[in-house]
């Protein structure tokens, strides 16, 4: 049985893996040649799209990767674009993709109509969320007030955020649940872990049967936050993500986020924003955005 050199490798390579006895009959000599005839053609589809991940390489045969290529990075093949143009074009970047020169283009629209500032750029990853440790607020001294069962809980020194999500029956992905932890009350009733049902003006609303209506300079209390299944998400990563504080999530693709200074118009967001759209990659979505506040 012929072998090609590929395949003389591989049968040389298994021969030494196997004891000798396997070999001493010719019909195991056989099987062991039609082996490797099977795994070397499995070898060589795997080293053909293996190439393929490669834009030197990559083929224009059905499928067709090196298009394949192209849409992966947001763009395709113009018309009458050769396979050779193409693949300088996928590998060729100009300077003016840079974060500098990007973040230039938009300054020199603030500083030609006077507008103090710098215009700052955020990078969103594609497909992908930007993550923050959850960190549980503590502190010390409150107020107890409300009669038992129901209860009230305000800090000496204010919430950090507001530790309730508001009146909805089934919790999104992106809400939570919270709870007050109390330890060290002057009264030890109040001790204990309590889940958060309302606000009252500054207070926490919870429920505890043996709660005592006092105020305490020394008690230790922590909020703490609940996933939808009930777990305590402190220490653990979470994405930025919420209806209405500004975090952000990678889109489907790549996206540039300008932020420019609050005084600058509408008119002057549209030019930063065409100035910074010719400039970027292709496939790259730009978005410019005016502080609300200054």
């Amino acid at each position: 049985m012929a072998f090609t050199a590929t395949e003389k490798e591989l049968y040389d390579w298994a021969r030494g893996m196997l004891p000798r006895w396997f070999f001493e009959s010719e019909r195991s000599e056989e099987e062991m040649g039609a082996l490797v005839k099977v795994f070397d053609a499995v070898r060589a589809q795997v080293d053909e799209w293996q190439s393929m991940t490669f834009i030197d390489e990559a083929a224009d045969l059905p499928p067709d990767f090196l298009d394949q290529h192209a849409r992966d990075r947001g763009t395709r093949r113009q018309a009458g674009e050769t396979d050779a143009r193409l693949r300088l074009r996928l590998q060729t970047f100009d300077d003016a993709l840079t974060r500098p020169v990007l973040l230039a283009a938009a300054q020199a629209v603030l500083d030609a109509e006077s507008v103090a500032g710098t215009a700052v750029m955020v990078e969103l990853r594609f497909a992908r969320a930007w993550l923050l440790d959850w960190t549980a607020w503590s502190g010390t001294g409150g107020t107890f007030g409300g009669a038992a069962p129901s209860m009230t809980f305000e800090p000496d020194v204010a919430w950090t955020a507001r530790p309730y999500r508001g009146e909805t029956t089934t919790l999104l992905p992106h809400e939570f649940e919270f709870q007050l932890v109390i330890s060290g009350a002057a009264t030890a009733a109040n001790d204990g872990t309590h889940s958060i049902d309302g606000l009252d003006e500054g207070a926490a609303t919870y429920q505890d049967a043996d709660g005592v209506a006092e105020a305490d300079a020394t008690v230790t209390w922590t909020v703490q936050k609940l996933d939808r299944q009930g777990h305590v998400v402190d220490g653990f990563r979470a994405a930025y993500l919420g209806l209405d504080q500004g975090f952000r999530l990678g889109g489907d693709r790549p996206m540039f986020v300008v932020i420019v200074p609050y005084d600058a118009t509408a008119d002057v967001a549209a030019e930063i924003a065409e100035r910074v759209r010719v400039r970027r990659a292709a496939g790259c979505q730009v978005i410019v955005e005016r502080r609300t506040s200054p």
